[in-house]
């Protein structure tokens, strides 16, 4: 109804103004006018009720943020994990000793490394040692941490 009126005024507003550089501005100002009155409904209620709409819960955004977190850091460590057991045993494999390894990762810094191993196999004599320096160099995992336990074969 507004924008009605509007235009009914500004018509009669143009034509009463002289012609020449005075009606081209004229109409310039009641085109800009105008223009902002159709455009008044867009900032009442409409865009309000598109906001509420639209708006997304903080705190299920943080929950949801938190549950991946938890999956990225699980499959991290469980790569972690996974790599180094199988370097352990094929270093193993290389020195003549036959066995299986588990580790368990420690988090430092926002990434999993490897904190402790238990291996358990059959090794010739004097095979283990150089295994257990071998797995704490490469692996960073302190000498008192790492576990050999010899398996008989039955």
């Amino acid at each position: 109804m507004s924008v009605l009126s509007c235009g009914v005024l500004f018509c009669v507003a143009e034509a009463l103004l002289p012609q020449g550089p005075v009606r081209a501005v004229g109409r310039m100002s009641i085109g800009m006018v105008l223009f902002l009155v159709v455009l008044r409904p867009l900032t009442g209620p409409v865009p309000q009720k598109i906001a509420a709409f639209l708006k997304v819960d903080v705190n299920v955004m943080e929950e949801e943020r938190r549950q991946m977190q938890q999956v990225n850091e699980s499959y991290l460590e469980t790569i972690m994990r996974e790599k180094s057991e199988e370097y352990i045993e094929t270093q193993a494999q290389e020195m003549g000793v036959s066995a299986e390894a588990e580790v368990a990762c420690a988090w430092q810094d926002g990434l999993p490394i490897p904190a402790s191993a238990y291996i358990a196999g059959t090794a010739p004599p004097g095979a283990v040692g150089p295994l257990l320096d071998r797995v704490e160099q490469e692996l960073g995992i302190q000498c008192t941490q790492i576990c050999y336990e010899e398996v008989t074969d039955p």
